[in-house]
């Protein structure tokens, strides 16, 4: 059981008869993990009573083989079942994608957020976000094209990219906006990373102009804040730095938890 829980695979064999827990308690497992919501489970058990290969079914199986068996419809019948599992997630891939810039689209990052968020309770870690707004995109738009533009989008998706951890999950909101999710991550140092990214950002030069980015942090520590509460003082904090001349950097106001103190 624990094996499940920290490896990921695309399709699980199961029989029906096992040690501790049975088939149908595995599979249970399975689809009760976040993790394995989309993997592929299959019996191969020498119980052939029709009821439970409905009960295997119902329970989201892709297949049930009955012993004795034939190894090259095996064969053909787990083969069969992978083509559909890349297929489902190509498609899930290309549903949380940005096309422009392949980062993690806005629905892919609601996701993240929320999980991260709920992780971040639970075990009391810091959370940060950081949104990035590139300067004046409609100005590189209307004087040199939109293929610029889409160069310079792309550009920016490069540079955060690089910049962050793996784990860290970087994505396009839409248009010019970009955000990065900082999981134990703290608002000082939320902070120092915007500015490292401010300044490479400003580092870069496509067809000859210099790009520019206005940016906005917030963070969440114990407090009541929600994602959708997160993602509004980091946007705040962006327009604050675009009122301000662009080019910068600005925080959002500590929150307070409801047990702190008012200072």
């Amino acid at each position: 059981m624990i094996a499940i829980r920290l490896w990921r695979f695309d399709l699980a064999i199961f029989d029906l008869g096992l040690p501790v827990v049975d088939g149908f308690g595995l599979v249970r497992a399975i689809r009760g993990s976040d993790e394995h919501q989309s993997t592929a489970v299959m019996f191969l058990s020498g119980q052939s009573e029709p009821q439970l290969k409905v009960h295997a079914l119902a329970l989201g199986a892709a297949d049930y083989v009955t012993k004795p068996f034939d190894p090259d419809e095996l064969v053909a019948r787990v083969a069969r079942i992978l083509a559909a599992v890349t297929r489902e997630a190509s498609l899930r891939t290309d549903a949380m994608t940005d096309p422009l810039t392949g980062l993690a689209n806005y629905r892919s990052f609601s996701r993240s957020l929320e999980r991260e968020l709920e992780r971040s309770r639970r075990y009391e870690l810091p959370l940060s976000l950081i949104t990035v707004d590139l300067d004046h995109l409609k100005v590189i738009n209307d004087e040199h094209g939109h293929d610029v533009g889409n160069d310079a989008i792309r550009l920016v998706a490069r540079v955060l990219t690089a910049a962050v951890r793996k784990f860290e999950v970087v994505a396009r909101q839409g248009g010019d906006e970009f955000a990065v999710i900082l999981p134990s991550t703290s608002a000082s140092d939320a902070r120092q990373l915007a500015e490292r990214l401010r300044g490479e950002i400003g580092a870069q030069i496509v067809h000859g102009v210099r790009l520019s980015a206005s940016i906005g942090v917030a963070s969440w520590n114990r407090s009541s804040l929600d994602a959708a509460a997160l993602l509004k003082a980091s946007d705040e904090a962006l327009y604050r730095a675009k009122r301000a001349g662009r080019d910068r950097v600005e925080a959002a106001m500590p929150d307070v938890a409801p047990d702190d103190p008012v200072q």
